[in-house]
């Protein structure tokens, strides 16, 4: 049976020989006593996932560099020793463990030579079962990993909206402040609100209040740009992550957003229809922010509570207020 995962076989001439016959209906890659550097390229070229090592590789630290790689796959290392001492000798033992402690996920011992067919049957099929065994494993990280990514993505994403939700915020502001540093380029942040939102649940039910927010978060993903991330804050609040956008620019998108959302009313259902408007609070970072966006966010939160004071359905911009 063979296997779906592409194998590299690495070691001297005498172990590629022995493993041949075994490994030659899988299409399995063979490096002749390989560098480093040489088996790593080998590996990405053939997005290889089984590795079948000799031990002198091994003892040579080959495997925790090939686990280590980001470009590559999962890597299932067996090491492979073709010329085993008499077993239940202590130095077989030793070897085993000394190839397992170094990294090898299975250690597989052949025959020094098998002399009968039925022994090379026998040592066929316990290669093809060593094989069987990674494929296995590979099968269950990869399905673990999906699990995982979904699960992130789930936690990270507000289930009515479908927008990244306020968790995913706090990590990617950290993470687009130290980008905007280290390229000199302008971050900004809004910080929106839904006027009078609570009017809406009153008189029309949460129902109808939740199309609101699942409308609004449409809108938002349309009238901002490919480069902006938006968020659910929480509740009927909204944050926007500009980046490359100074302040004028971060004030003038506020302001478009306003009215695009104000002056085109929300179809909730067949029979109700309601205008909605926004009030905004504008903030740019600056390198008096600390690095964790909370003074960012702070400057934002206060324009938005200004905005709301003042009258709502406007946007307030507290860095153009101070200059």
């Amino acid at each position: 049976m063979k296997t779906d995962a592409p194998i590299v076989v690495a070691g001297d001439r005498p172990f590629l020989a022995r493993l041949e016959p075994y490994l030659q209906p899988w299409g399995a890659l063979s490096c002749e006593s390989p560098t480093l550097d040489r088996l790593l390229t080998m590996l990405q070229s053939a997005k290889a996932s089984i590795v079948m090592l000799a031990p002198a590789l091994v003892e040579q630290d080959y495997i925790k560099p090939l686990k280590n790689q980001s470009h590559l796959a999962i890597v299932y290392c067996i090491a492979v020793n073709t010329d085993p001492a008499p077993r239940y000798n202590i130095a077989t033992i030793s070897t085993e463990v000394g190839l397992l402690t170094q990294g090898a996920d299975a250690y597989l011992e052949l025959l020094p030579c098998p002399q009968t067919t039925a022994l090379v049957a026998a040592e066929h099929q316990l290669v093809q079962a060593y094989l069987q065994v990674a494929q296995r494993y590979l099968e269950q990280y990869c399905g673990l990993m999906a699990a995982n990514d979904f699960l992130s993505s789930i936690a990270l994403a507000d289930p009515l909206t479908t927008l990244s939700n306020r968790r995913a915020l706090e990590w990617e502001l950290t993470r687009q402040i130290q980008r905007a540093q280290a390229q000199g380029n302008p971050l900004s942040l809004l910080v929106l609100d839904v006027d009078f939102f609570k009017v809406v649940n009153d008189n029309h039910g949460h129902q109808a209040g939740d199309r609101v927010l699942q409308l609004l978060a449409q809108r938002l993903r349309n009238y901002l740009r490919s480069q902006d991330a938006v968020f659910r804050y929480g509740g009927e609040e909204f944050v926007v992550l500009l980046k490359n956008t100074d302040n004028g620019g971060a004030a003038a998108i506020a302001q478009r957003l306003r009215a695009l959302i104000g002056e085109h009313p929300f179809a909730v259902d067949r029979d109700l229809t309601l205008t909605i408007t926004l009030s905004i609070g504008v903030a740019t970072f600056n390198p008096r922010d600390d690095r964790d966006g909370r003074s960012l966010f702070q400057r934002a939160d206060q324009g938005l509570f200004e905005a709301k004071a003042n009258g709502r359905n406007q946007v307030v911009n507290l860095d153009q207020k101070t200059g």
